[in-house]
């Protein structure tokens, strides 16, 4: 929703795409990191607006000295 919330994505059915707005995730679940280290690259024309979304993916992630239970992708195969 951060990158929906600035432009690169839609909140709303009639809202416009700025194909100029990303994210690019540095680090996977389970990667080590420090606190020098970028969690990402926020790509936005406005900086203030790139600056609020910064603290909604901040606030998304979580960061703990005890490993991480990394989900898996596919939950079940059903065949008919």
């Amino acid at each position: 929703h951060a990158i929906a919330a600035i432009g690169g994505g839609r909140v709303r059915i009639d809202d416009a795409i700025d194909p100029a707005v990303g994210f690019i995730a540095e680090t996977k679940i389970g990667d080590r990191v420090s606190a020098a280290a970028p969690l990402g690259t926020i790509f936005c024309r406005d900086e203030s607006k790139a600056r609020e979304a910064a603290k909604r993916i901040q606030a998304a992630y979580e960061i703990s000295d005890e490993p991480a239970e990394i989900p898996l992708l596919v939950r079940e195969v059903i065949n008919e």
